[in-house]
């Protein structure tokens, strides 16, 4: 067990070497933001063809500019699958759900940003959760 703790120590500083102070002070930004900075919220839309839609938008954090964010879907208010629906682009702060919706049935939403460090995808907490339930 010592042996492993001294590996992964000597790995971590092998690593860190690699970063710039400029790096790893970015990535602890970027890893600091929660859902108190990364505000989502949703509403039922129509879209042009006149189906129901669900939009899902959040806030720009200031001072940091994201390379993207993984936005996640549920129908459970707790339990988030590993994989998001969608990625967008950093410059983006909304996206249309549209796919597989059904009325009267409740869907919660969250997302996370990413920003792209020394070639490591590093990311932010999970946002605030927002829900919105298409009728008729």
């Amino acid at each position: 067990v010592e042996e492993v703790k001294k590996l992964q120590e000597e790995t971590a500083a092998a690593i860190d070497i690699l970063w710039s102070d400029e790096e790893i002070n970015l990535k602890s930004k970027v890893e600091a933001i929660g859902r108190t900075e990364l505000i989502a919220k949703s509403k039922v839309v129509r879209t042009k063809s006149g189906a129901k839609a669900v939009r899902v938008s959040w806030n720009k954090v200031e001072g940091l500019d994201f390379d993207g964010y993984e936005i996640y879907r549920s129908t459970s208010r707790t339990k988030f699958g590993k994989t998001p629906i969608k990625t967008a682009d950093g410059d983006k702060t909304s996206y249309l759900n549209t796919k597989n919706l059904r009325k009267g049935k409740t869907y919660y939403y969250k997302l996370k940003a990413f920003k792209i460090v020394n070639g490591e995808k590093v990311y932010t907490g999970f946002s605030t959760r927002t829900w919105k339930t298409p009728k008729k």
